[in-house]
């Protein structure tokens, strides 16, 4: 049973073929968006956040603005989503007595995933694995740091770490980061797992611009990785005459806020710069393979991570911008693929530079190292690791496995 992610939408159709997979999530009607086209091959069971967030509409009322601010800032000890955590351990229990599940797989954030799988290995004794994409505790910053939630965050993540069977990670820098902050609860435990991504050579490209060249984004700009990153590059190749305004469009697949659009039109770029709305997985891949360029901003703040809109964008097979931290994971990644150009996020020169060898065609890139990121070689390392958690829990006498997972 797998609990969250949407990266086991991906995973649990080839995980199917071996095992019989449930999925427990959120309910539809806490989605603000839904999105028909991700494939959906294994039995989903949802439940839903009580209160629902985020929030359908922002409250009006006096008493709905002051708990949406109390609930924000104050109760969401693990993450905002805290209120599927009784929902989802009640439907995931069901699940495993039902249905006789042998493991459990949590993946976050969301972190209170990982609370649940704690708590339903502890009442039902099924090893669980912790399967992180981004950092829990010990890295918490801004809303994430609640009254003691620091605490009692990193007081749950030591014990589920613990007491977890195994645990994925989807960077090296990652599993360093984890060994550094719980090296006796996570040794031996830790297994690098990356994303991966679908093989769509039959989709067909779905071209932007007649005539142009295409900048794409997919996603919202926010913190460092914000829109200027790319303005100002622009506006420096377009004032020395390397760039002119009508031979290129960029096209943003996310929500602008008023601070982009402000942006945008003090460079000088309002016909330059396209906005759309929310478009379904299946199609934004076809824009993605019509794209002459695909932009991908990430922080200094997190070069122990990669961005999950990499691997889309290597599913494209078109050239990257990425825009990061020197020596990151996410630079490593881009050299190992062969996907593109690297520049540094403080370094506007070499950002132009990027954009203008891409976009000349000057560059050729084989994209030789992405064939190792596939869905389906991720989901090969899967298999031998829930292979071996299990073989490893059925070799331990039956008296000692109820307390192996709280060794």
């Amino acid at each position: 049973m797998a609990i969250g992610g949407k990266r086991f939408y991906f995973l649990g159709s080839l995980l199917q073929q071996r095992y019989n997979v449930h999925v427990v999530t959120l309910d539809e009607r806490c989605y603000l968006q839904r999105d028909f086209s991700l494939p959906v091959a294994v039995s989903v069971h949802a439940a839903p956040a009580l209160p629902v967030y985020p929030p359908k509409k922002n409250p009006r009322s006096f008493f709905g603005i002051a708990f949406s601010y109390l609930w924000i800032r104050c109760f969401c000890i693990f993450d905002p989503f805290i209120g599927w955590l009784l929902p989802g351990f009640l439907r995931g229990l069901a699940v495993i007595k039902k249905h006789n599940i042998d493991m459990i797989i949590a993946t976050g954030p969301p972190f209170c995933t990982m609370v649940i799988a704690w708590l339903l290995s502890a009442v039902t004794k099924k090893p669980f694995i912790l399967d992180y994409r981004d950092p829990w505790a010990g890295y918490a910053k801004g809303l994430d740091v609640k009254p003691f939630g620091k605490h009692i965050n990193t007081r749950l993540e030591r014990r589920a770490v613990r007491d977890a069977a195994a645990i994925v990670v989807v960077t090296p820098a990652m599993r360093e980061l984890l060994m550094r902050a719980f090296p006796r609860e996570a040794a031996g435990k830790c297994e690098v797992i990356t994303n991966g991504f679908s093989v769509s050579e039959e989709t067909a490209p779905l071209p932007l611009e007649d005539g142009r060249k295409v900048i794409l984004y997919a996603g919202t700009f926010y913190g460092q990785r914000r829109i200027g990153l790319l303005l100002e590059p622009l506006t420096h190749l377009i004032q020395r005459g390397e760039l002119a305004c009508d031979a290129f469009r960029f096209h943003v697949f996310g929500d602008l806020v008023p601070e982009d659009r402000a942006a945008i039109a003090a460079a000088g770029l309002t016909r330059q710069v396209v906005e759309h709305r929310f478009v379904e997985y299946a199609a934004l891949v076809r824009y993605m393979k019509g794209a002459d360029l695909l932009f991908l901003p990430s922080g200094t703040d997190v070069p122990f991570a990669i961005p999950g809109k990499f691997y889309d964008y290597l599913s494209a097979q078109r050239p990257v911008l990425a825009v990061g931290l020197p020596g990151s994971a996410l630079e490593n990644i881009v050299r190992e693929t062969d996907c593109g150009e690297f520049a540094a996020i403080e370094d506007p020169g070499a950002i132009a530079e990027g954009i203008k060898k891409i976009l000349s065609g000057s560059a050729c890139y084989s994209f030789a190292g992405a064939a190792n990121y596939t869905w389906d070689n991720i989901a090969a390392q899967y298999d031998r690791l829930i292979q071996a958690v299990l073989t490893h829990r059925q070799d331990l006498p039956a008296c000692h496995r109820g307390k192996e997972s709280h060794q």
